[in-house]
């Protein structure tokens, strides 16, 4: 059986934008790249992977792009733009012309305002998610559904990871884990 990672990071801590990152923390805190997943998925058949970015900046995307280019092994990349930001909508359009960008990770996890992602002013960040064949990855343990935009345009790619036990409206899931 092939296997397909779908969520990866590679980062270099020097980079400088891994906010969340403990400097004291000699794991997390050292280069991780391709060849340290190549080295370490020996045992399985990993075919392909998929990235996805680890920080909210537009240079984390590009970083990720550069790799992915040069590596057969990453089949595709799950960047971030700046919502909060309507000039962003033209990065996105950017960053969707390289053909292994596959969508957008807002974190809303680390976002305080559990209704952010209701934001009116986003409507177009998630039409445009959709117009361009993205999808928007999602990770949270509080949101449903109906939380990213699906009553707003249809039909979206949203791919929820981490839910806490929740009603996902459409289809009335229910005990997600």
């Amino acid at each position: 059986m092939k296997i397909i990672d779908s969520h990866q990071h590679f980062w270099d801590p020097p980079r400088g934008d891994y906010h969340w990152m403990p400097k004291d923390n000699p794991i997390l805190n050292k280069k991780y790249e391709v060849k340290d997943l190549s080295k370490d998925s020996e045992s399985i058949n990993l075919h392909k992977t998929i990235l996805v970015q680890a920080a909210a900046t537009n240079a984390e995307t590009e970083y990720m792009l550069n790799i992915a280019e040069n590596s057969d092994l990453v089949c595709g990349v799950v960047g971030w733009v700046n919502f909060e930001d309507k000039n962003q909508l033209e990065q996105l359009k950017i960053f969707s012309n390289h053909p292994k960008f596959i969508g957008v990770r807002p974190m809303i996890q680390d976002i305080p305002d559990e209704n952010w992602v209701l934001n009116q002013n986003f409507d177009n960040f998630f039409k445009s998610i959709i117009d361009l064949d993205l999808s928007a990855k999602v990770d949270s343990t509080q949101i449903t559904i109906a939380e990213i935009g699906v009553g707003k345009v249809q039909p979206p790619r949203v791919h929820l990871t981490q839910i806490a036990p929740a009603i996902v409206t459409a289809g009335q899931l229910t005990g997600v884990e």
